[in-house]
């Protein structure tokens, strides 16, 4: 199931407050990997908060809150320096503490990618990682933010199906990728990494 990701404007100005740009785009994967269904590493904090976990640089922490389990509202960021004193703070705006006044955004992983540098940290984390079903929606976001009716013209593709081919859900063919890849200019290339020895012991 996807969940539905909501965000409070001080979530928000933590999160483009980070310099680190390694570390933003690790947070934002994480929220996009929930938005997806894997929430992953959580654990309740206590008055409706749960904490998020990010394991890469200062040990990031996300805090949200849920509506009727399907509706993720992030309320804070921190990490593991300022824990305590950011769940405590955090907790104000826990269950029950949001109010109407309050105004929340959508969680949109395209508009983080703003700079080539962004997109090329975002696709080298997801490739990194290996997972396939990530890698295709991670193009779908970057065709959102380089702009659907550009893509769709330097690929040769019409608008509404490359709107399908990376629709959540969606298989595209290889060659689909492939195309869609060499229209948003970029170059995807193999280089010497880890041998597996595959010999007997």
């Amino acid at each position: 199931m996807n969940y539905l990701v909501q965000q409070t404007a001080i979530f928000s100005a933590w999160h483009t407050s980070i310099r680190d740009l390694r570390a933003r785009i690790a947070i934002a994967r994480r929220i996009e990997r929930a938005f997806a269904g894997n929430l992953g590493d959580i654990k309740s904090v206590g008055d409706g908060v749960c904490e998020m976990r990010v394991d890469v640089g200062a040990g990031y922490r996300v805090y949200f809150t849920m509506r009727k389990t399907v509706i993720i509202i992030l309320l804070a960021g921190g990490d593991k320096s300022s824990q305590n004193a950011d769940i405590k703070s955090t907790k104000k705006n826990g269950k029950g503490g949001l109010t109407m006044s309050q105004t929340l955004t959508i969680f949109d992983m395209a508009t983080l990618l703003d700079s080539d540098e962004a997109i090329s940290e975002y696709l080298s984390q997801v490739l990194a990682d290996g997972d396939n079903e990530e890698f295709l929606r991670a193009i779908g976001y970057v065709v959102k933010a380089r702009g659907m009716t550009q893509v769709a013209k330097d690929s040769g593709m019409g608008r509404e199906s490359l709107y399908k081919a990376f629709a959540p859900g969606a298989k595209p063919r290889f060659h689909t990728v492939l195309k869609v890849i060499h229209a948003l200019g970029i170059d995807l290339y193999a280089q010497p990494g880890h041998v597996i020895n595959h010999s007997n012991p």
